[in-house]
C-alpha cells in the first residue's frame, strides 16, 4: 500500500477483483450504445417537431387540435348531459286561462264558445247562438271521451237548428273539473242549471236531450227541476228498474225515447219501464247500436216542434 493514498479494494489485483472489473466495463459499454442508439432518433423526431417556423406551426396546430379535441369531448360530456336531463314536467292547460278562438261548423251552422259552470268553463257548440225567443234546446253526450260519442248531438241538433232554435252540445269532458266520471251527487245538475241560465236567461227552462248516462242524469234532474224543463229527449238512457219511481215522477213532462233495437249496451227491453208514461213518443230502429243515429233527427225535430 503506498502511504498517501486511500486503501484500495481488498479484492483488487486479485482474479475476483479483476472479473468485477470486467463485468463492470462490459455494462458499462452496454449501457453507453442502448443509449446513442435509442437517443438519436429521440432528438430526430424533435428536431422535427420542435427545429423551425414549419416545426413551430406544426406544434401549434398539435396543441391547437388536442385543445379541440378535449373540447369537443368536454361538449359532448355536456351536450350527453342535457340529454338526459328530464323535461320539466308539462302544465295542465287551463281552459280559462287562454279562451280559445271560435271555431265554425262545415256547414257554417255552429261555433264553439265557452259557458261559464261551478266548475269552471266548458266548451260548447252552438247552432243560433244569437236567436232570441222560443225555448234553447242543450243536449248531453254519453260517458266516453271518444269525439264520435261528444259530437253525436251534432247532426240532430244542426237539424233542430234548421227551425230556428237555439241549440247548445256542450263538451264534459273539456274541462277535468266536468268529465262525467268525476262528477258525484248533484255536480251534474249544477252544471245543467248553469247552462240553462246561460242559454235562457230570462224564463230558466229549456228542451234537454240526452243519451245513455246523461239519458239517466236527465231524468233525475227533471223530477226535482221540473220548472227548467220543457221537454226531454232520451236515446237508450242507462236505467235499471230502480228508476221506475223516477219516470213516474217526470211522467207529467213530454218524452221522446229513441232507442236501436240491436242496442249491446242498454239492452232495449228496458224501454218498457216507460210504457205508462202519457204521451210518450218511442222512435225506433232495427239496428244501429249504442248511438244518436241520424234516423232519429227528423221524429225529434218534430217532437220539439210540436
Amino acid at each position: 500500500m503506498v502511504r498517501g493514498h486511500p486503501p484500495s479494494s481488498p479484492h483488487r489485483g486479485t482474479p475476483w477483483g479483476r472479473s468485477l472489473a470486467i463485468i463492470g466495463a462490459f455494462s458499462g459499454l452496454v449501457l453507453v450504445f442502448g443509449y446513442y442508439a435509442a437517443v438519436p432518433h429521440a432528438f430526430e423526431s424533435n428536431t422535427a417537431t420542435l427545429t423551425g417556423p414549419k416545426a413551430n406551426a406544426t406544434l401549434d396546430e398539435t396543441k391547437l387540435a388536442r385543445v379541440t379535441t378535449r373540447r369537443n369531448e368536454t361538449l359532448s360530456v355536456e351536450r350527453k348531459g342535457d340529454l338526459r336531463r328530464k323535461a320539466p314536467p308539462a302544465i295542465p292547460a287551463d281552459p280559462t286561462a287562454h279562451p280559445p278562438a271560435p271555431r265554425v261548423g262545415n256547414s257554417g251552422s255552429w261555433v264553439e264558445g265557452l259557458v261559464e259552470t261551478e266548475y269552471g268553463t266548458i266548451r260548447v257548440h252552438e247552432f243560433n247562438p244569437g236567436a232570441v225567443g222560443g225555448v234553447p234546446v242543450i243536449s248531453f253526450h254519453g260517458m266516453r271521451a271518444m269525439k264520435r260519442v261528444v259530437e253525436e248531438w251534432l247532426p240532430v241538433g244542426e237539424a233542430i237548428a234548421t227551425t230556428g232554435a237555439r241549440v247548445l252540445v256542450p263538451n264534459l269532458h273539456s274541462n277535468p273539473h266536468t268529465k262525467p266520471r268525476k262528477l258525484k251527487g248533484n255536480d251534474f245538475s249544477r252544471i245543467v242549471v248553469s247552462l240553462i241560465e246561460h242559454a235562457s236567461p230570462k224564463d230558466k227552462k229549456a228542451v234537454l236531450m240526452g243519451k245513455s248516462w246523461s239519458g239517466k242524469e236527465l231524468l233525475d234532474f227533471a223530477a226535482s227541476h221540473k220548472s227548467m224543463v220543457e221537454k226531454l229527449v232520451l236515446v237508450a238512457p242507462a236505467v235499471t228498474m230502480g228508476a221506475k219511481e223516477v219516470i213516474v215522477r217526470v211522467s207529467s213532462i213530454p218524452i221522446c225515447l229513441c232507442w236501436a233495437e240491436d242496442d249491446h249496451m242498454v239492452s232495449f227491453r228496458t224501454a218498457d219501464l216507460f210504457k205508462d208514461v202519457p204521451g210518450l213518443k218511442l222512435v225506433t230502429a232495427k239496428t244501429g247500436g249504442h248511438f244518436v243515429l241520424p234516423a232519429f233527427a227528423q221524429p225529434i225535430v218534430d217532437f220539439i216542434a210540436g
